[in-house]
């Protein structure tokens, strides 16, 4: 794996991240594997799915969601070693499907902002205006339920609140009611849906 940056400005610069097959190809050969051990197929005994089902059915979301991971890391790493003054949170640049099929090595470009160095001088002559805020309880209360969501437990249930997020396996079932099992089936072990948004 390779990071580099270039400065295309005072306050800009691009971030590109290198990465080859020998950087992921043993985390996606072992998170395959927890699939397998821990999850229930259909079809399948639990912890007893050939590795190559295993690939077949998710190999390419398990390639795409752990280069996505490395390459996070990466530029958070290189972006806190080398103390980069960022704004904000990168922009990837060309946002695309991996082609797994044809290529094995990827390059991810992330476009930076950075802060402009300041040099201010503060005089005893600059004043400063103090507010006095007086928080009313609507506001605690309000502020305290929204805590409470950002940082709440993800926890098992049976029924789903009006604002929860739901995490489970998506499989996309055909006409009959059955898991499809084909290539082309939409099958996801850890999909994250938010039904306060749907409108169907």
């Amino acid at each position: 794996m390779n990071v580099t940056l270039d400065k295309t400005g005072n306050v800009t610069a691009k971030l590109t991240v290198s990465i080859e097959e020998n950087d992921y190809k043993a985390k996606v050969e072992k998170r395959l594997k927890e699939i397998g051990r821990t999850h229930s197929i259909p079809g399948f005994r639990q912890g007893h799915v050939p590795f190559g089902e295993l690939n077949r059915r998710f190999g390419k979301q398990v390639t795409s969601d752990v280069i996505n991971d490395i390459v996070y890391e990466a530029a958070a790493k290189y972006i806190g070693e080398n103390k980069l003054p960022v704004l904000g949170q990168p922009i990837p640049v060309n946002v695309t499907e991996l082609d797994l099929k044809n290529n094995k090595d990827f390059t991810f470009q992330y476009e930076l902002g950075l802060a402009p160095e300041l040099n201010i001088e503060l005089g005893k002559e600059i004043k400063v205006p103090y507010y006095n805020i007086n928080a009313s309880d609507e506001m605690v209360k309000e502020q305290d339920e929204k805590f409470r969501e950002r940082f709440g437990a993800q926890v098992p249930g049976e029924e789903v609140e009006p604002n929860a997020l739901v995490k489970g396996a998506i499989m996309e079932l055909d006409e009959n009611g059955n898991v499809k099992t084909s290539d082309d089936a939409i099958q996801m072990i850890n999909g994250i849906v938010a039904p306060m948004y749907f409108k169907d």
